[in-house]
This record gives structure tokens, C-alpha cells and sequence, in this order.
């Protein structure tokens, strides 16, 4: 059974909003469920007033207001602090251990983590942090491939040769309309 225990409401009126703050934990003690408090709160988010709005982490990203080009506001989304922090120590806790692996098996299994990474985390808005953890994987890889043995087992160019063998060269954001098959523009002339 799957449970849906993470959610965002929104409300226009910050009446209703508080209305609902009293009324959901009433309603979810009929299913002897509860409402955590530290992850529960009430905050303005309005593109109305972007400067006053605040953002807030929801399922790995901060979202918050923003200007596009042409100055009109839209909800931005980036990788949350904690989580960016949290995926450098796993992926630094992983490399200390598949570092004395076959570098083929090696660069098989990093590809699938980064795959991962990058389909989670690879969206709109995003590529500058998504910049940011390829640099620090990087810089980790180069560090703990290098202390294999007494020598050193790779350059940077060296190193950067390896990961493009393996077709590994950085982040890609995916399209807006990734999911969504492109239609071809038909004219119909009758």
C-alpha cells in the first residue's frame, strides 16, 4: 500500500488556509493518522508580491518565485541545500568503496547513479546546481580514484577522457515537454 504523506495546499485567502490548518488534523485522527508538526506550516506565496514570499523545500527542491527574461514572475525550483549536501556524502561514501572495483564495472554502476541523479533532479531552472554537484563529483572522483595505489592512477585530462568513454560529460536538463510526444503542426486548407 502507497501513501501520499507529502503534500503542498494552496489557498487564495489566508482564512481558508487556516481553516484547514484546524480541520485536517480532526479529520485524519478518524484514520488514527497525525499531522508532524515540525514539517507542518502556513507561509504567503504569492506571485503577487514575490519579494515578500518566501520559499520552502518540498521533495528535494526550494521553491520559490522568480523573474523570467521578460519580467514576469514563475514558481523556480532548485535542489534544496540539504539534499545537495546529503547526495555529495552518499555519493562520496559510495566511491570510497567502488573505487578498488574493475574501472569498467566502476564507470558502469557511477553512469546508473548519475542517470538517476540527473532524471530526478535534471529540470528547468536547475542548471546551475546541477553544475555545481558535477564539479564536486568530479573533484571526489579525481581524489579517491588517485588513491588506489602508491601512484597515481589518473590526470585530470586522463580522468575526463575516461568519463567521456563511458559517455559521461555532465548534467542534461530535460525539456519542459519531455513527457509529452510532439504533435506535427498540420494546416488544413479546405
Amino acid at each position: 500500500m502507497r501513501y501520499a504523506d507529502d503534500y503542498v495546499a494552496g489557498f487564495q485567502y489566508k482564512s481558508d488556509a487556516q481553516a484547514f490548518m484546524r480541520e485536517m488534523p480532526e479529520r485524519l485522527q478518524k484514520f488514527h493518522l497525525s499531522v508532524e508538526p515540525t514539517k507542518t506550516g502556513m507561509q504567503r506565496f504569492s506571485r503577487h508580491d514575490v519579494s515578500g514570499s518566501k520559499g520552502f523545500d518540498f521533495l528535494g527542491f526550494t521553491f520559490r518565485w522568480k523573474y523570467d527574461r521578460h519580467g514576469r514572475p514563475h514558481v523556480g525550483r532548485e535542489t534544496a541545500k540539504k539534499k545537495f549536501a546529503a547526495s555529495l556524502q552518499a555519493f562520496t561514501a559510495w566511491i570510497r568503496r567502488a573505487r578498488s572495483w574493475p574501472r569498467r564495472m566502476l564507470f558502469a554502476s557511477l553512469k546508473r547513479e548519475l542517470t538517476g541523479y540527473a532524471n530526478y533532479y535534471g529540470v528547468p531552472g536547475n542548471s546551475n546546481k546541477l553544475q555545481a554537484m558535477w564539479y564536486q563529483l568530479y573533484l571526489l572522483l579525481f581524489k579517491w580514484l588517485n588513491r588506489c595505489s602508491q601512484r597515481r592512477s589518473y590526470t585530470m585530462t586522463g580522468l575526463t577522457q575516461a568519463l567521456q568513454a563511458m559517455g559521461l560529460t555532465g548534467f542534461r536538463i530535460k525539456p519542459r515537454n519531455a513527457s509529452k510526444p510532439r504533435r506535427p503542426f498540420l494546416w488544413h486548407c479546405s
